[in-house]
């Protein structure tokens, strides 16, 4: 049997970025520390809403279908990556006060 990984990939290096602004607070995305504020507990309820769903799946009786391995696989996957996110999210909130700063 294959084994997924749960390894963040590179970095894309496409030419053109792709626009993750509809991921961010419409508080105005990371300008300001209470958009970054709320971009970080947005993105940190999506991974505790996935988590808890995860979770009560298993909590159930034992007569409940349990989800497919590919379906936590992908949930697990997904919560990674939403941690990924908000790691990125924030150092570049960093990385731009700083430059602001200097």
């Amino acid at each position: 049997m294959k084994t997924k990984s749960l390894q963040t990939p590179p970095a894309n290096t496409a030419d053109t970025p792709a626009d993750f602004s509809h991921r961010l607070s419409p508080l105005g995305g990371t300008g300001n520390v209470l958009a970054l504020t709320d971009t970080v507990n947005m993105m940190a309820n999506k991974a505790e809403s996935i988590l808890s769903m995860l979770s009560n799946a298993f909590a159930e009786d034992d007569e409940v279908v349990r989800p497919s391995d590919d379906v936590i696989f992908y949930s697990l996957k997904s919560v990674s990556d939403e941690l990924a996110d908000i790691k990125a999210v924030v150092s570049a909130f960093h990385k731009e006060t700083t430059k602001q700063r200097a």
